[in-house]
């Protein structure tokens, strides 16, 4: 929190002089969502505002969604960055995020989409790539149906 000052007691319990470094640094606000095992749920009706980190381990972020608007062809984007990055989206049809349906990997820094053909009360799963990893980010994460 800006403007509060923290204490750090540290303690020697060797009765040695002992050298270290601290390294205080300040995290991202933003961190990954979701999981593999449990993944966030979105809808086909509603914009979702998510996030994804920058450091190797909050590189992806997971979401389900069912479709509910019929057989055809679905817009899935991303836009809307809070920082530009190059964010990419893959499209799963299983839960364990293995059997890739489809993938939108264009360089863009401002947001990124990808159409495709999908099933009626049908769940996909999607995961959100920070392809940059320079900067954690927020973005806008639409489902559009037919």
């Amino acid at each position: 929190t800006a403007g509060v000052t923290y204490y750090l007691e540290l303690s020697n319990n060797a009765w040695e002089n002992i050298e270290f470094d601290l390294k205080v640094e300040l995290l991202s606000p933003f961190d990954n969502e979701g999981s593999i095992l449990a993944p966030v749920t979105v809808t086909d009706t509603t914009t979702y505002r998510g996030s994804v980190g920058h450091e190797w381990y909050q590189i992806y972020s997971y979401y389900k969604v069912t479709t509910s608007s019929g057989n055809g062809t679905y817009d899935i984007s991303v836009s809307n960055l809070s920082v530009a990055q190059d964010l990419d989206i893959y499209i799963y049809s299983d839960s364990t995020f293995d059997n890739l349906i489809d993938l939108s990997s264009d360089p863009s820094t401002s947001g990124d989409s990808v159409a495709l053909t999908l099933e009626d009360n049908t769940t996909y799963y999607i995961m959100i790539a920070n392809y940059d990893q320079t900067s954690a980010v927020e973005f806008d994460l639409d489902v559009v149906g037919p």
